[in-house]
């Protein structure tokens, strides 16, 4: 059978290269104005996209790819996305390795701050829906060669994830495969309207553990009332037979039911973009507001997504009134903080598609200026004691501060002395006398036994006044094998404040990370 392919594959190839010249002079040449291509060099000559469709198609018939980097032709009318895509075959073909297994660590880790953070700002709960793969839930339709692993990455994600914030779609979707028409599009990457109910009603299960007064849709909402024909998807495209290939697309009793008004609105500058009756749509680029006023919930939510986020989008827009949505590669750390602080959401949602789920902010803690504004649960380890001032001097009151020119720092000495990964957590009371703004900048800056107080040995965030906790190992820089010597505390700008009062200092570990050590 395979030697019958490889001939196909040779006899066509040959063919096509037979005809191009001859088809590209006749049907090219008349009205062609490229002048940087002229009809007798080769690019020209043996052009051959008007033949795509037909090797497509032929090798659709065959079982081969016309492009295996970008698509792969499964069985029974399946087709999945190739390699190119951050190597999600390779990554499921090969299971876990090392290298897979430090990413994971290092992704909850910093899922674990993020929550921690969004607590901190008054965000209730934060959750992470992942779309699972199409080749995840239909292994069985992927050719033999590209059969998964047992030993999942994505299934030790989820083990490992903070408890709580990820939501398992796996399960369902996988129990519900075989009860009803394919959940997924074959010949597309995203799942359809039902595969993503499915993944909605998991997010909606988990959440009202948390949040019991959120009114959900009813589970028959996502019933199943007609299925329609659509054009091929993406993954036909990539074939070259999209404008001859045909998937099904499942009708839900909810699109009828929620067919409500929403308003879509650029954030930054408020302006009105438009106005539908809950249609999906592509995820946006610069955060937008979708308001819809008749939504189930009175509830403001921030959902970072992707485009398995648009058939999930109408369920958002029915269940909570405000909703900004923003691709989740479209914004940073940095955004996002100044996103939550600004908006004030009282949930943040990240849905994105498996194998996209381990990078970009997965992979970045908050930016430090992003500090919790209580010591819960913080045990210290050394405390600071004062051992030199530059442009302060002491006022009437005990740790109290006036700054007397342009470069104000306390340097503390710590006791006794910890290493950094014991002593990421830095506390302190801190108000300053006549602030300039609501957020103070500060400069943190350490030494170690090897190496002094310098530029890159430092972080910079911001803070309110009161008591102050930051977790200073994501600074670029922060030591954990050696100790910390002393802590410089600077005012980053000298009109910032006339002066503060400082106390308390200390390094150390918050309860739930030093129990791990």
């Amino acid at each position: 059978m395979m030697k019958n392919k490889i001939a196909v594959f040779f006899i066509s190839t040959f063919l096509i290269l037979m005809i191009s010249p001859v088809f590209n002079l006749a049907t090219r040449l008349p009205g062609h104005t490229d002048e940087h291509v002229k009809w007798w060099e080769l690019s020209f000559l043996y052009n051959i996209d008007f033949a795509m469709p037909l090797v497509g198609g032929l090798y659709n018939l065959l079982g081969i790819s016309i492009d295996p980097g970008e698509v792969l032709v499964g069985k029974d009318g399946w087709f999945f996305l190739g390699d190119d895509y951050v190597g999600s075959i390779s990554v499921k073909r090969n299971g876990m390795t090392a290298e897979d297994a430090s990413t994971i660590e290092k992704v909850t880790a910093n899922q674990k701050k993020w929550e921690n953070w969004f607590k901190q700002h008054g965000v209730k709960q934060y959750r992470v829906l992942i779309g699972p793969d199409k080749d995840s839930i239909y292994p069985e339709y992927l050719p033999e060669w590209a059969a998964h692993s047992p030993d999942a990455v994505s299934a030790q994600l989820l083990k490992n994830a903070p408890p709580g914030v990820y939501v398992d779609a796996f399960s369902p979707l996988l129990a519900a495969k075989d009860k009803s028409q394919p959940l997924y599009f074959k010949t597309d990457t995203h799942w359809n309207d039902r595969g993503a109910w499915i993944a909605f009603m998991a997010l909606a299960n988990n959440l009202s553990k948390a949040e019991p007064a959120l009114v959900w849709p009813d589970v028959a909402d996502g019933d199943v009332v007609a299925v329609t024909d659509r054009e091929g998807g993406d993954l036909s495209r990539f074939q070259r037979i999209q404008s001859w290939t045909h998937d099904q697309e499942a009708v839900l009793r909810f699109r009828e039911k929620f067919n409500i008004p929403v308003e879509r609105y650029d954030y930054e500058s408020g302006a009105l973009l438009g106005t539908n009756n809950n249609l999906p749509n592509l995820a946006p680029r610069r955060p937008e507001l979708f308001a819809s006023p008749k939504a189930l919930n009175n509830k403001k939510v921030i959902w970072l997504r992707d485009s398995y986020g648009i058939s999930l989008s109408p369920f958002m827009a029915a269940t909570f009134s405000k909703v900004i949505q923003v691709d989740h590669e479209s914004i940073n750390s940095d955004g996002l903080t100044k996103l939550v602080e600004r908006f004030k959401p009282d949930y943040v949602l990240y849905s994105v598609v498996e194998r996209a789920s381990r990078r970009g902010l997965f992979l970045t803690p908050p930016d430090l200026f992003a500090t919790a504004p209580n010591t819960i649960g913080f045990k210290p380890g050394a405390k600071g004691s004062v051992a030199q001032t530059n442009d302060v001097k002491p006022a009437d009151k005990p740790n109290t501060y006036t700054i007397t020119g342009v470069d104000p720092y306390i340097i503390f000495t710590l006791a006794p002395q910890v290493v950094g990964s014991k002593s990421h957590q830095l506390a302190f009371e801190f108000e300053c006398f006549n602030a300039a703004e609501p957020r103070i900048p500060l400069q943190i800056f350490w030494s170690t036994p090897s190496e002094g107080i310098s530029e890159s040995n430092s972080a910079r965030f911001f803070v309110k006044q009161g008591t102050t906790s930051v977790d200073l190992s994501g600074a670029p820089g922060w030591p954990t094998t050696e100790q910390i010597v002393n802590i410089r505390f600077d005012i980053d700008s000298a009109k910032a404040c006339s002066g503060f009062s400082i106390k308390n200092l200390a390094t150390g570990m918050n309860v739930e990370a030093a129990s791990k050590k």
